[in-house]
């Protein structure tokens, strides 16, 4: 069994992220039980791409430029890969030019973080957002970009042989979208969850998992390490533009904040968690993040303004929608009540054990690419 996974977030292709991240674990998963996996990435925003095939983990990523809409066009790189089964990780336009140009293959379209016209209206409610995400002048411009694009979206998802979410919420939601009544599959993300146990660090311990971009508005969590001068703030990740780093780094120059760059050896990253007591989410949009699952199989509560699936207010403390730039000071109440719920009574540790019996049901690394695996040969049939 062939399967080809069409993602447009992965690093040192442009962006990267969570989704990124995930699908590459899943395709690591795949080839560990036998599958062959190919990770497809559109470059077209790039000036320069790092080869045409490179091979991360045993598994060739392949670049492919898929430029502006051509409704005729054909992805040699897709013919190249002809996979029993492509997925793409979040519909675009790709999907459509993969179908056409792979016609005797299956296709499965997975659902990671569909953003709709109210996800902008959000993400734009911070003055500066349009300047990182996007690339529309407005929700308004994305209503029309969108309605442009919609019709070939529909027609991927009703031509699909398989629909699959990362979230429940999104079954209504993608659908909502297209006017549709499609039926899909709960494909959880993997994650590995540690079997040793968690040594706690004695003194409370907080960290922010994500770029440090406008979307994520990092300033919070500083801001937080200033009210909360006894409690350690971590920030494993970094920022898109090297310059954004080095302003926050000057600017904020606290006894208990400590920056730690961009993380990529799991080891070291699971080391970093497993003392950890909560992490905190700050972000504008999130759908199901990796970080949050990351945190729960550490058994760390979650702090966010953010609540997919109801899991925040579950296993950490949600603090409701809080739009704009998050520093106004009643946002910023809003995230200090948080803190001093989950310190009171330890609460963050009852929370944080909580959510990993949640994650070993739902996400558990093996489980879920046996899951894969058991869907793709249906899919199949």
């Amino acid at each position: 069994m062939r399967i080809g996974f069409i993602v447009n977030e992965f690093f040192k292709y442009g962006s990267y992220g969570g989704y990124g991240f995930a699908t590459k674990a899943i395709a690591r998963g795949l080839k560990e039980k036998g599958v062959e996996t190919f990770l497809l990435v559109n470059t077209s925003r790039l000036k320069t791409m790092p080869h045409p095939i490179e091979i991360e983990q045993g598994i060739p990523v392949i670049g492919y430029k898929a430029g502006k809409i051509n409704f005729l066009k054909s992805i040699p790189e897709f013919k190249q890969v002809d996979a029993d089964i492509f997925q793409t990780c979040n519909i675009s336009l790709d999907t459509n030019y993969c179908m056409k140009t792979m016609t005797e293959s299956k296709h499965v379209i997975n659902f990671q973080d569909p953003r709709n016209s109210d996800d902008w209206k959000e993400i734009y409610s911070h003055p500066t957002a349009l300047k990182q995400e996007g690339g529309t002048s407005s929700s308004f411009s994305y209503d029309i970009r969108f309605a442009l694009a919609s019709l070939m979206y529909k027609k991927a998802i009703l031509d699909a042989d398989g629909l699959t979410v990362q979230a429940n919420y999104l079954k209504d939601k993608v659908n909502k979208m297209f006017s549709i009544k499609a039926k899909y599959e709960f494909m959880p993300n993997p994650i590995a969850i540690p079997e040793r146990k968690m040594k706690k660090s004695e003194k409370p311990t907080a960290i922010f998992l994500g770029r440090l971009d406008i979307i994520k508005r990092p300033e919070i969590f500083f801001e937080l390490a200033k009210k909360f001068p006894n409690i350690n703030f971590f920030i494993m990740g970094t920022a898109t533009r090297k310059q954004d780093n080095e302003k926050f780094e000057r600017k904020y120059k606290l006894r208990n904040l400590k920056f730690l760059g961009l993380i990529t050896n799991e080891e070291k990253k699971s080391e970093i968690l497993e003392k950890t007591w909560m992490i905190i989410n700050t972000s504008l949009h999130e759908c199901l993040p990796v970080s949050f699952l990351e945190a729960w199989a550490h058994k760390c509560a979650v702090l966010s303004c953010q609540n997919p699936d109801d899991l925040t207010r579950k296993y950490g403390y949600y603090t409701g929608k809080i739009l704009g730039t998050g520093l106004d000071k009643e946002s910023m109440k809003k995230f200090e009540n948080g803190m001093r719920f989950l310190l009171k009574d330890d609460k963050w540790e009852k929370l944080g054990k909580n959510g990993h019996e949640y994650v070993r049901k739902n996400h558990e690394f093996d489980s879920v690419i046996d899951k894969h695996i058991k869907y793709y040969k249906n899919i199949i049939k």
